[in-house]
C-alpha cells in the first residue's frame, strides 16, 4: 500500500471524524439495512501503471457500488427513470487514510445513511482484504422529477426502511 496520501484529496473533513475509532464504530452501528459489499483487484490503470491509486479511482468504485445497491434496493435509475425521476449525486465529503496499490485486493461497502432536508445520504467506505479502513465517504445525491426539473423530498418518495438513521 502506498504511504504517500495527497492532502488534496481530503475535500472535506465530515466524514473524517470515523477515522478516529469510535466515530467508525457509530457509522455502522447506524445501519438498518445490510451493507452492500464488492470485492475488486486494483489495476494498473486505475494507479496510472506504478502510480498511486487514483482519485478517478476511488470515485468509479464508489459510484458503481452505489448504483448496485440502489438497484438491488429497487431505487436504481432503471426503476427511477421509470417513475419519472432520477438520482443527481450533489455532495460528497471523502476521507482517506490510505491507498491501494496495483494488485491489491479491496472491498467496497456501501448502506443508505438517512436523509438530511433535500438529500438522501450513503455512506461508503474502501477496505483492505483484511478490513482495514483505507478511505470513506457520505455522498449526498438529490432526488429529482425529470419533467419539472426540481428536487423532490426523499423522506415522501424513498421506502421508510431505507433510511439508516
Amino acid at each position: 500500500m502506498s504511504e504517500t496520501i495527497p492532502h488534496i484529496w481530503i475535500l472535506r473533513l465530515h466524514y473524517t471524524t470515523a477515522f478516529r475509532g469510535a466515530g467508525e464504530k457509530a457509522i455502522v452501528a447506524a445501519m438498518a439495512i445490510e451493507a452492500h459489499e464488492t470485492r475488486h483487484w486494483v489495476r494498473g490503470f486505475d494507479c496510472g501503471y506504478g502510480g498511486p491509486f487514483k482519485a478517478l479511482s476511488l470515485a468509479d468504485y464508489f459510484q458503481e457500488a452505489a448504483g448496485d445497491h440502489a438497484r438491488v434496493l429497487g431505487v436504481g435509475m432503471e426503476a427511477m427513470k421509470a417513475a419519472g425521476r432520477t438520482w443527481m449525486l450533489s455532495r460528497l465529503d471523502i476521507g482517506i487514510k490510505g491507498l491501494p496499490s496495483a494488485g491489491d485486493e479491496v472491498i467496497v461497502r456501501t448502506w443508505p445513511a438517512g436523509t438530511s432536508r433535500l438529500f438522501a445520504q450513503r455512506c461508503l467506505e474502501l477496505r483492505s482484504a483484511d478490513g482495514l479502513l483505507l478511505a470513506g465517504a457520505l455522498y449526498e445525491y438529490l432526488v429529482v422529477d425529470i419533467e419539472a426539473r426540481r428536487p423532490l423530498r426523499p423522506e415522501k418518495i424513498l421506502d421508510p426502511g431505507l433510511k439508516g438513521d
